[in-house]
């Protein structure tokens, strides 16, 4: 059971922590920096990009849709793949039928064509593809019904081409800017980071006798896990508002773009808690088990650049290839990346992110129960 003595050890461990530099640099001004030059660096740059491969599905197969393909041939930019290349071809694109029969009926809403484009491939890639399809059906359209030239503009740009971005099993999925990939995933990289300065004060009290002493005096090992739990949860809601600032003031103001969250605040906050429990459990596991300070940061700093590195927090998962993607799940981080940037982009339900925060919680809760029980087969 917890006693009142845990508030009193979590009023310690803030004094600690705010006479601890080296540990608040870690916690606020590594990921701050990370999501200032991220943020910047994958800012979307419009550089000229050619041999996209393109697989098209003409399920028209009409006269009008085989001219269609002949078009695109043509087209620099575009590399049209043979049908057993579907599965590599970085954008598919087609022809929805009936698209002849609605043209001549001048039933625009009908005549639609989907594009589904690869995650993988660049913000500029996408969008020039998609001008791209859409100037040449358009001419197409033109040409093929003698539409008079002050009429042809409407033609084509009113042409319905959808386009949605996909995973490589084929399903839908909403690419975050950089700013909203960068903000989640450093202030997630910065929260689990906390091993490093939590680790180094329990070690710290374990050699100087302390933890004998609280022992001594009645203090058990839920209130000590308690009142570390209470101080860095604290410091992590401090991460995030630290963070969401940066987004939505500091990187517009240097030319980057404007952190915005699409989805609830409330969902986004599930997130940051669960992903809390997770980070606090790991470190205390980490302090636990490690016996000096520097084993408690050399693994603790190694595991946690390896589940950051795998899970999407340096390299966006959805630009690694398919293996590696299916080995990011596996990092709690990607969980926790995972569910905050479907909150922030508007795409995931209250659904998906209570998955993502219960297994969240549930690894924390792990680590932590696994901790309690090596802090009390420790030898006073």
């Amino acid at each position: 059971m917890i006693s009142p003595a845990w508030w009193l050890l979590a009023r310690r461990e803030a004094a600690l922590l705010l006479r601890d530099a080296h540990g608040l640099a870690v916690l606020f001004l590594m990921p701050v920096t990370f999501v200032l030059v991220m943020s910047l660096a994958l800012q979307p740059t419009l550089d000229e990009r050619v041999g996209i491969g393109v697989y098209l599905d003409d399920q028209d197969d009409t006269e009008l849709s085989g001219r269609l393909r002949a078009e695109l041939e043509d087209l620099e930019l575009l590399e049209l793949t043979a049908d057993e290349a579907e599965a590599q071809a970085q954008a598919i694109l087609r022809i929805t039928e009936g698209f002849e029969d609605a043209l001549l009926a001048e039933d625009l809403e009908r005549a639609g064509l989907r594009l589904e484009v690869d995650a993988a491939l660049p913000a500029d890639s996408r969008a020039l593809l998609t001008i791209g399809v859409q100037q040449v059906a358009g001419r197409l359209v033109v040409e093929e019904f003698l539409i008079p030239p002050g009429e042809a503009g409407d033609w084509v740009t009113e042409l319905p081409l959808q386009t949605v971005t996909t995973d490589p099993e084929g399903r839908e999925v909403a690419l975050p800017s950089a700013v909203e990939q960068n903000v989640p995933a450093w202030l997630i990289f910065g929260m689990f980071f906390a091993v490093v300065p939590l680790s180094g004060t329990v070690i710290r009290d374990r050699d100087r006798g302390m933890l004998a002493r609280f022992r001594a005096a009645g203090v058990g090992a839920w209130d000590l896990m308690a009142s570390r739990f209470a101080t860095y949860g604290l410091v992590n809601l401090a991460q995030a508002a630290c963070m969401v600032a940066v987004g939505i003031w500091l990187v517009p103001a240097l030319g980057g773009g404007q952190f915005t969250v699409q989805g609830p605040w409330s969902a986004l906050l599930v997130m940051i808690l669960a992903t809390s429990v997770a980070a606090v459990g790991f470190a205390l596991l980490v302090a636990m088990i490690c016996r000096t300070q520097l084993q408690a940061v050399a693994t603790g700093g190694a595991v946690t650049l390896l589940m950051a590195a795998i899970g999407g927090i340096m390299v966006p998962a959805f630009a690694m290839p398919p293996v590696m993607q299916e080995l990011s799940r596996l990092s709690p981080l990607n969980w926790a990346l995972d569910g905050m940037v479907s909150t922030i982009t508007g795409t995931g339900s209250w659904n998906e992110v209570a998955g993502h925060a219960l297994a969240l919680v549930t690894i924390g809760l792990i680590c932590l129960i696994v901790a309690a029980m090596v802090f009390r087969r420790q030898e006073p």
